[in-house]
């Protein structure tokens, strides 16, 4: 790297250590915080909070220290280079709105032609590691509603493709196989599955801000008449993703609050939390099923400086799948992970494979080299020391 990037990174570091923080994350849970807040954050009485379900310190301490993960966003939308579920599935179920560019009869067809000829889980979890990353989020399953994993309780599976082998016992063997700490990704949301119907859809009309619906006149906002077997099907899915693949280091939702779009009582979340914490002892599980959950998720930006743990998830090259768009400039994705660590947050970066199972070779070199980086001794200034807020 040129002097010139390296003497601006440096004053990056300088500016982190000594300016305080005045940006706000988004999708982060405040307790009993008076200040008003958008519809990213969810707020929770003293009660409520501490009638949930939480890691424990100890448990917390490997994440705290861990400032940087992978975060594998591979799935069906591999096949058109898009970002996952959203600009591909056109029937979108409520209380979601809009609608993505492929009809279900042509994008549910895509399994047919999974094969990934070139997957190949050790090579992937290594490039993890040299990019000095210290764990692995995988998608089990977006909004799409498809399992990247042999699932029992659905047709609708990697497992039923020409690739035919089940994609995340690979990855998750990999990962334990050189002790590397294994998250998994589990969309509450279903845009495939027959009974998923949180908000029954002939009680709503949409709007245009957050929650994004209210009831019609007369009508009372509920679920529809099959979502209970939805909820069933969850479980099941869930404790199966619990007790297959081995020890499980963090469990990843992503149907959020949004002003009250998701609330827990549509996924029975605290007891499926409670259920995730009973089968995988010492699990931490983020705060994106409308419960406090043990860090809060900003998205797309780097969060505040808290004592309460934080995890931003960002993009590679600004799309959650593989794209042939330019990676962002190592400088860059530098800088948000000095910024993350100074905040006491990590950084789980996005990043997706091409069709075939294939590591791009920019995007590899793009993280190699951040791997680079970190080995320098001066990053271990905010690298491994968690800071207290306050502390001079």
């Amino acid at each position: 790297m040129k002097t010139k990037t390296k003497t601006s990174l440096c004053f990056c570091l300088f500016f982190l250590l000594f300016i305080p923080f005045v940006a706000m994350s988004q999708w982060s849970v405040l307790k009993d915080d008076p200040r008003p807040k958008s519809e990213l954050y969810q707020r929770f009485t003293k009660e409520k909070w501490n009638a949930s379900n939480f890691a424990t310190p100890e448990d917390m301490k490997w994440f705290n220290d861990a400032r940087f993960g992978m975060f594998i966003t591979f799935g069906l939308s591999a096949y058109v280079n898009k970002d996952l579920s959203w600009p591909v599935v056109y029937t979108r179920k409520a209380p979601d709105s809009g609608h993505g560019a492929y009809p279900d009869s042509v994008w549910t067809k895509w399994p047919s032609l999974f094969k990934l000829q070139k997957f190949n889980a050790d090579e992937w979890v290594k490039i993890a590691q040299n990019a000095g990353m210290k764990y692995i989020v995988v998608i089990a399953k977006h909004h799409d509603g498809f399992h990247m994993w042999d699932t029992e309780y659905s047709d609708f599976k990697i497992t039923n493709t020409p690739f035919g082998r089940d994609y995340l016992k690979e990855l998750s063997d990999a990962c334990h196989k050189v002790g590397m700490r294994f998250g998994i990704y589990y969309s509450q949301r279903d845009w495939h599955h027959p009974d998923y119907a949180p908000v029954d859809s002939s009680t709503i009309k949409q709007i245009p801000d957050a929650p994004y619906f209210e009831p019609l006149p007369g009508k009372e906002v509920k679920p529809g008449p099959s979502h209970q077997k939805y909820i069933d099907y969850q479980f099941n899915v869930v404790r199966e993703l619990c007790t297959k693949y081995g020890k499980v280091d963090l469990f990843w939702f992503d149907a959020c609050w949004w002003g009250g779009m998701f609330t827990a009582d549509m996924w029975d979340a605290e007891k499926l939390t409670r259920m995730i914490r009973k089968l995988q002892p010492g699990i931490i599980i983020n705060n994106r099923a409308s419960l406090p959950g043990d860090f809060d998720t900003p998205e797309q930006r780097i969060g505040m400086y808290q004592e309460r743990s934080w995890e931003s998830c960002m993009t590679l090259n600004g799309s959650w799948a593989y794209s042939p768009a330019p990676v962002k400039p190592v400088k860059l994705l530098i800088h948000d992970l000095l910024s993350s660590a100074a905040g006491n947050g990590n950084v789980l970066l996005s990043w997706g494979a091409l069709w075939n199972g294939e590591f791009d070779s920019e995007q590899k070199d793009s993280l190699l080299e951040i791997g680079q980086w970190l080995k320098k001794k001066w990053f271990s200034l905010l690298w491994h020391k968690r800071r207290s807020v306050g502390a001079e």
